[in-house]
């Protein structure tokens, strides 16, 4: 019989056998082996032994790459294993583009940029370990390509024209000239807030897409490749805002929507007005406050307060003598205290000159 290890056998004639494993490697592994005879005597003598180790080498378990997106963060961890217990190992890059890196533990992070898009990029690794032994990897990715907006995008009003039509200009997008888009899209609303956009060949009367810009975006046209610039010949409603945004189409998608003057600039289109209007107030419902705009043709003492549903006067946000032209307050949902009103419908009443109006706002806390 044997004791220790178990991977060590003996057999009657005094045969030693077995295989030792990647954890048996170490110095003065005690082997006790004892010899009984037929009667039942014994003899027994110990000894120690050292496995050698044997070195293997790391394997890249990793068998393929996913693709990266132009702009974005590519971070892959690869999985690397090496039976050697002690055994240590370094990644290096053997081919790989410019922007991919390497960490020594075998992550691979960089970000593509637009001039890195392409496909069947080669991508060589090597995993080595301090005995120099080594594993390699070899796959291809494609960087997909993420369409840039177009750059520097303005609004300008066309003079003389009494404030209807404006010259919208741009830059091109990176990705023009290399052939990536194919058209651009134009935008535009009366709310700065982008929603779902509506076509503007929806509306058959003037007046629907006057209420619906308002509060919704409208997609206006579309220009080719190459193009620049764009007029746009209606502009329905004088002296308020109108927001415009700009996206270039091509085959891989869509570029983000970009607001003229790269912020959510007010494009105001003034005019003298000649009647007294009050306008909507915006957004409504709303929750902190809302705005209301008006317009006076001259000047006038304009008192505008809020009532409650039930007629009870809440709190007076304009109350003097005001020149003629386009003006807007704002109500911050609170009362003539201070103190933030309830939940609920109210109602703006304008009293201007010998003009009044009103109108109702849902507040929502």
């Amino acid at each position: 019989m044997i004791t220790d290890p178990d991977w060590l056998l003996i057999d009657n004639s005094g045969l030693l056998s077995g295989i030792p494993i990647n954890a048996d490697v170490g110095n003065n592994i005690q082997i006790t082996v004892q010899v009984t005879d037929s009667g039942g005597l014994t003899d027994s003598f110990t000894t120690t032994i050292n496995v050698i180790n044997v070195n293997n080498p790391p394997v890249i378990v990793t068998t393929s790459l996913p693709d990266a997106m132009q702009d974005e963060e590519y971070n892959i961890t690869l999985e690397i294993t090496d039976i050697d217990v002690n055994d240590s190992y370094t990644c290096i890059l053997i081919e790989a583009p410019e922007w991919l890196k390497i960490t020594y533990a075998g992550v691979l992070f960089g970000t593509p940029d637009n001039d890195s898009v392409g496909e069947d990029i080669l991508i060589s690794i090597m995993a080595e370990d301090t005995g120099g032994l080594s594993d390699t990897l070899s796959a291809k990715i494609n960087v997909i390509n993420v369409l840039d907006p177009p750059l520097n995008f303005i609004v300008e009003d066309i003079p003389n024209d009494h404030g209807h039509r404006l010259h919208l200009k741009w830059d091109l997008s990176p990705d023009d000239e290399k052939g990536y888009i194919s058209f651009y899209r134009i935008y535009r609303s009366r709310s700065y807030e982008l929603t779902e956009p509506i076509p503007l060949s929806q509306f058959t009367l003037l007046d629907s897409l006057m209420a619906s810009e308002e509060h919704y975006t409208i997609l206006m046209d579309s220009v080719a490749t190459g193009i620049t610039e764009y007029i746009d010949e209606c502009v329905p409603v004088n002296g308020v805002p109108y927001y415009y945004w700009l996206q270039a189409i091509g085959a891989s998608g869509e570029s983000e929507k970009i607001a003229a003057n790269t912020v959510n600039i007010v494009v105001r289109v003034d005019e003298k007005p000649t009647t007294f209007v009050l306008y909507p107030a915006y957004p409504n419902p709303f929750n902190p406050s809302t705005t209301i705009q008006f317009e006076v043709y001259e000047k006038s003492h304009v008192r505008l307060v809020i009532y409650d549903i039930l007629g009870r006067e809440i709190t007076v946000i304009q109350d003097g003598l005001i020149s003629a032209g386009l003006h807007e307050v704002v109500w911050n949902g609170r009362n003539k205290e201070g103190t933030i009103t309830g939940s609920g419908v109210y109602i703006y009443k304008i009293i201007a000159g010998s003009h009044s109006a009103q109108g109702k706002v849902l507040f929502l806390r």
